[in-house]
């Protein structure tokens, strides 16, 4: 449940301490009694270094299966000015594929 809730927070960019908010506590206990959530530092180092490792595993999965592979990058600037890069990769191999991320 933790793997899940990790990658919950990390596919929806909560913040690593949402963990702590009285009102996810309640929800959660709600919901599933027994259930503790991980800390805020277990989320950001175990748990996300986890999730990374079967990411890029699934990743390179579909990339050895892949007949072609095609790269898109576009950069731009937020509203602070922020430069932000953006890299995307397609597998094409006759069906899409869709990359996951972390």
């Amino acid at each position: 449940m933790d793997l899940l809730w990790a990658e919950a927070t990390n596919t929806n960019q909560w913040a690593f301490h949402s963990v702590n908010c009285p009102a996810m506590k309640r929800f959660i206990t709600k919901i599933w009694p027994s259930y503790r959530l991980p800390s805020a530092y277990r989320l950001a180092n175990s748990l996300l270094d986890s999730i990374s490792t079967n990411v890029d595993a699934e990743n390179v999965k579909m990339i050895n299966k892949a007949a072609n592979l095609t790269v898109f990058a576009d950069g731009w600037t937020d509203v602070n000015n922020t430069s932000l890069v953006n890299i995307a990769l397609f597998a094409g191999s006759g069906s899409p594929n869709i990359f996951k991320v972390c």
